[in-house]
């Protein structure tokens, strides 16, 4: 999964479009279907700029492995099924599933010249199941 933006649509819009298309609860993960699937969720972290877990839905915690580089865990599988979408606060955002961990996203930020830095961003990840 990788994707790249700069949005202008807020948080919240973003998160009530995801709700209304997955039937998924803002509390984090329904328990599992009769089959043992994981079941829809939406997932969610505010992280702040040093890398810092300010809020959660479903995030287990940050590592901010270098200058703009965020690897966020979260309590299920987060590389199958699922959509990751950041939305950062005065810069450019790509996305990145990290590929030795299925419970985690790489967020890496950047100024408008491609630069890594630091910044806060806000990460919403939808799994379908």
């Amino acid at each position: 999964m990788h994707a790249s933006s700069k949005s202008n649509l807020p948080i919240a819009a973003i998160a009530a479009l995801l709700l209304s298309t997955a039937g998924a609860s803002a509390a984090g993960s329904r328990p599992p279907a009769p089959d043992q699937t994981l079941g829809p969720a939406l997932l969610g972290a505010e992280v702040y700029a040093a890398g810092t877990l300010h809020k959660s839905a479903g995030a287990t915690g940050v590592d901010h492995t270098d200058t703009g580089i965020y690897l966020v865990g979260f309590n299920r599988n987060v590389e199958d099924n699922c959509i990751a979408v950041a939305t950062p606060y005065l810069t450019v955002v790509h996305i990145y599933t990290e590929t030795n961990n299925s419970n985690a996203v790489y967020v890496v930020t950047t100024d408008n010249n491609g630069n890594h830095v630091d910044a806060n961003f806000t990460l919403i990840v939808l799994c379908t199941r």
